[in-house]
């Protein structure tokens, strides 16, 4: 009975040798396939890839920290923000398979952002290779592949909030006691006195004279001289390369610009005409009624016809407001090469508008060349509004 009891002993303890050998050696297997794909120091576990695509990398739930494409640049090869939320991945290439062009299988890399899931692509085709959960979420990490790595996108999991415990207990307890006291003594005695006398006399007289001068409202102007008989319909002299010089003003405050701020940087002529002071005269700059503008055509230069015209404005000058300038009066002249003139036209005022049907008159007086005098008189020309 003993030996037949001892050899029944040997045979289960060698049947379970051989169980937990198979055991062992089926658990290193697997532990071995899972170091193979993903860094030690990350202490990552594999998830699946079935729901991640080079397009969309993270899955459902997870947002997109960065990606990376391992292309060629400035220095060489190396990997070239994509996107995502924030490039602020670096890496450290430590191996190569076949050389730089054909991509890393081994590299570090370092984020500002604690990483969740790292997902890896390399070689041929269009599937994700791997992609690793790092528990707990990590800045850097360590990415290898047998075959050159093509692309590293970097994923994050939103925290879940956590919810707020509320105080569970409410105060019971309220004041029960309230003052039972009332004041209980009010003043009895009221002022029993009236003033009994109210003043009878009103004043009877009252102020039969209302001013009879209303305000005047505040006249825009803008004098423009320029080529041609009369100003472009609206007033945009771009057609003629802003061949063109204006001043500004009101019948508040008088000559405000004078030439206008778009022409001060500007050497202040027409093309092919001189300028005099390169600005125009005003007989009153506080009060102005008229506006001069002298001028000469050069000798080697073409004959000119010239216009100096007056417009009202809606306000303080606006360009968008250009279409909407009205024209008071306009005077023009033609003039030969070599010689001088000037032209002289009437400042809108606040008691004139476009409403007015009398044409104004304007003057305007050529000196020709040499000093021949020359005077004449043209009826400026009204727009009606």
């Amino acid at each position: 009975m003993s030996d037949e009891s001892g050899g029944l002993d040997i045979l289960f303890v060698a049947v379970m040798a051989v169980i937990t050998l198979f055991v062992v050696g089926t658990t290193v297997a697997v532990a071995g396939v899972g170091l193979g794909q993903v860094t030690p120091a990350a202490q990552s576990m594999l998830v699946q890839t079935d729901d991640r695509s080079p397009s969309q990398p993270c899955a459902p739930g997870e947002n997109l920290l960065a990606k990376y494409n391992w292309d060629s640049t400035d220095d060489g090869y190396g990997f070239v923000f994509e996107k995502g939320a924030s490039d602020e991945v670096t890496f450290n290439v430590i191996a190569y398979d076949g050389g730089p062009s054909d991509g890393p299988t081994e590299v570090e890399w370092t984020s500002q952002t604690p990483v969740n899931v790292e997902v890896v692509k390399s070689g041929g085709g269009s599937d994700i290779n791997q992609a690793s959960e790092l528990d707990p979420p990590s800045t850097t990490g360590t990415a290898t592949s047998e075959q050159g790595i093509s692309f590293l996108a970097f994923c994050t999991v939103p925290s879940t909030p956590t919810p707020t415990e509320e105080p569970t207990e409410e105060p019971t307890e309220e004041p029960t006691e309230e003052p039972t006291e009332q004041p209980t003594e009010e003043p009895t005695e009221e002022p029993t006195e009236q003033p009994t006398e109210e003043p009878t006399e009103q004043p009877t007289e009252e102020p039969t004279e209302e001013p009879t001068k209303t305000p005047e409202e505040t006249v825009y102007w803008q004098v423009d001289f320029g080529p041609g008989e009369e100003p472009p319909d609206p007033p945009y002299y771009g057609e003629n390369d802003r061949d063109l010089m204006a001043a500004l003003g009101n019948s508040e405050d008088g000559v405000k610009q004078n030439p206008s701020v778009l022409h001060q940087n500007r050497p202040g002529q027409l093309q092919n005409v001189t300028i005099t002071g390169n600005s125009f005269t005003f007989d009153d700059p506080d009060d102005p009624t008229q506006v001069t503008v002298e001028f000469t055509v050069p000798e080697d230069g073409p004959n000119r016809t010239l216009h100096l015209a007056a417009f009202t404005l809606p306000g303080p000058f606006n360009y968008s407001e250009v279409p909407q300038q009205e024209l008071q009066t306009v005077t023009s002249g033609n003039f030969t090469a070599g010689e001088t003139g000037t032209l002289t036209i009437s400042i809108p005022q606040p008691t004139s508008g476009p409403s007015s049907s009398a044409g104004r008159r304007s003057a305007l007086v050529l000196f020709g060349f040499g000093g021949t005098l020359l005077g004449m008189t043209v009826v400026g020309r009204q727009r009606k509004p």
